[in-house]
Order: structure tokens, then sequence, then C-alpha cells
């Protein structure tokens, strides 16, 4: 795992490739606490739009993905 200091990594450490994580944080979502705060649906289409605007990952991920994700996020605050 990568371990860094910097919020952003913390998403890595997650599991997130290193482009999602970037367009995680290109939404506003730099570390796991703010992923665990997001609603998945507002997340997704937030991930939807800024894609296609900057082009940072072939396939987005579909909203169950990224509910899991929260849901991963919130678990991993609470353990």
């Amino acid at each position: 795992m990568i371990m860094s200091k910097e919020p952003h990594h913390e998403l890595l450490n997650l599991g997130l490739g290193k482009r999602y994580a970037e367009l995680l944080k290109a939404t506003g979502v730099a570390s796991v606490p703010e992923l665990a705060e997001r609603h998945p649906e507002n997340l997704h289409l937030c991930l939807v739009v800024t894609n296609e605007e900057k082009k940072l990952v072939r396939k987005l991920p579909t909203l169950s993905k990224v509910a899991a994700r929260v849901e991963q996020a919130r678990n991993s605050l609470t353990a």
C-alpha cells in the first residue's frame, strides 16, 4: 500500500486506481473523510460531468460502484 501524508493518497489506500483517485480529486474529493460524506447519486453525477470536461478516465464507475466506495470510506472511518 502507498502510505503518504497527502490526503489524496488515502484514496489510493482504499484500493482505488490512480486515475479514479485523480477524478475524485477533480470533483473536490481529496480524502477518505470527504468521500465518506458524499451522497453516491450526487457524486456519480459530478464524476460524469467532470470526466466529460477533463477526460481523466476511459470508463466511469457505475452508480453502484460509487455507492460501494462511499460505504467503504465510511466503514474505514469507523474501524
